[in-house]
């Protein structure tokens, strides 16, 4: 049995979507596109219609590149919408004495930790289990097998305003379609970004977007923290639009084109860029365009580095991996390397499953495939959903395995609780 997972990265100046064929070995028969978006800014809303009309087009078109009808889609969750938190719960296992933590346990002291974190502003999008206390010793990443008295545990919410949620979910109804669910845009890309071997250690991720960055602390494979920055590329280009006096279009063109981050002492005092406006060609010093950017550039480096010290110091961690159309700006990877003063990878597709399917094509060429790398990690998070592990949840989604192997499980947790 099989069926096809469409899902939909959206953001300010575009939209990206891909569908694959799921079936139980994994996903296959993959397909993807973009187009311009509109109706959105800074993640928000701001024409139902016109993003309506975004989203239908840019689905007609990966049905014109599919031939697959899509009826839903998972998308992403833009980051100014996103609130992260963390709800403890605690419940007895046994009137007197001790008992072992089974999973029943786990689930229930899980559900009530959600519970407590629940809002009706707020839609809870991934709920992620960070740590449990077993009688009162606090830090146990899996308390299943040990005896304790009570459990109590520590949930990493991910959520998202619901006013939002709402709005997103009318404008995918009008463009005819029906939103079966969404993840944080860090999360889905670090399914694609991350190796197994990058999973052990302290690995930190970060999506520097237009408008925010995200970034995501990863501990052995589990992830630990979560920070949004209200920080970006387009922090950039308002400030060249500012010093240039010029248009934020045009500014976001000669950012592309003419600037850098670095050493602008390279480029001779007198060399100009002329730039076109009103039908005047009007010059500006390109050593003023990259002093701007590179300003900038560190001040937006700097801000990451201070976020991050907040939770670990630069010495813990093991590998850094940047994401996100910002890092395009030439001299950004470098500067954020030396002001972190650990090396910084640009992210790549690793997960073999979407590596596999990409063979061929052109978009691994260059830096192209970096649009797509938060749509293909939609894909990899929506076949979790849909397809859980052997091993009964999914700890993002809290989705239940098959129904055999928890009944195998159950009886096995009642013999091991009354033998």
């Amino acid at each position: 049995m099989s069926n096809y997972i469409c899902t939909m990265d959206f953001g300010s100046s575009k939209i990206t979507a891909a569908v694959a064929k799921a079936g139980r070995k994994g996903l296959s028969d993959l397909h993807f596109t973009m187009m311009p978006s509109r109706g959105i800014e800074k993640g928000m809303i701001v024409d139902s219609a016109a993003f309506s009309n975004s989203i239908r087009a840019v689905l007609r078109n990966l049905l014109g590149k599919s031939g697959v009808k899509i009826r839903n889609i998972y998308t992403n969750i833009p980051a100014p919408n996103v609130i992260v938190k963390h709800s403890r719960a605690i419940i007895p296992l046994a009137e007197r004495g001790n008992k072992v933590v089974t999973p029943s346990d786990v689930m229930r002291v899980n559900h009530q930790a959600k519970v407590l974190g629940a809002n009706l502003e707020e839609e809870i999008i991934h709920r992620i289990p960070y740590s449990y206390s077993v009688d009162s010793k606090e830090g146990v990443l899996n308390p299943l097998g040990l005896y304790s008295h009570k459990l109590e545990s520590d949930l990493l919410l991910v959520c998202g305003r619901m006013s939002f949620v709402q709005s997103l979910s009318r404008a995918v109804n009008q463009a005819g379609y029906e939103m079966k669910g969404m993840a944080l845009s860090g999360i889905a890309a670090a399914e694609v970004v991350f190796d197994p071997l990058m999973r052990e250690g302290t690995c930190v991720f970060c999506d520097v977007g237009s408008d925010n960055t995200e970034m995501l602390i990863f501990r052995n494979g589990s992830l630990r923290h979560i920070e949004i920055l209200p920080t970006g590329g387009d922090d950039v280009t308002m400030e060249l639009a500012k010093s240039v006096d010029i248009p934020a279009v045009l500014a976001e063109d000669i950012k592309i084109t003419h600037a850098f981050a670095g050493d602008c002492s390279r480029i001779e005092e007198d060399k100009e860029v002329l730039i076109k406006r009103n039908n005047i060609y009007k010059p500006v010093k390109q050593r003023q365009i990259c002093e701007v950017a590179t300003a900038k550039t560190r001040e937006i480096c700097t801000n990451i580095r201070r976020t991050m010290e907040r939770t670990i110091t630069c010495g813990e961690v093991d590998t850094v991996i940047a994401a996100g159309r910002t890092i395009a700006l030439d001299g950004f990877l470098e500067t954020l390397e030396t002001i972190l003063g650990i090396p910084v990878r640009q992210a790549r597709i690793l997960n073999p499953g979407i590596a596999g399917m990409l063979k061929g094509e052109d978009i691994l060429s260059g830096q192209k495939y970096m649009a797509y790398i938060t749509c293909f990690g939609l894909l990899r998070v929506a076949y979790s959903y849909e397809y859980p592990s052997d091993n009964g949840q999914n700890p993002a989604s809290g989705v239940p395995g098959n129904w055999m192997r928890r009944a195998s499980a159950k009886i096995k947790e009642i013999y091991e609780e009354y033998f």
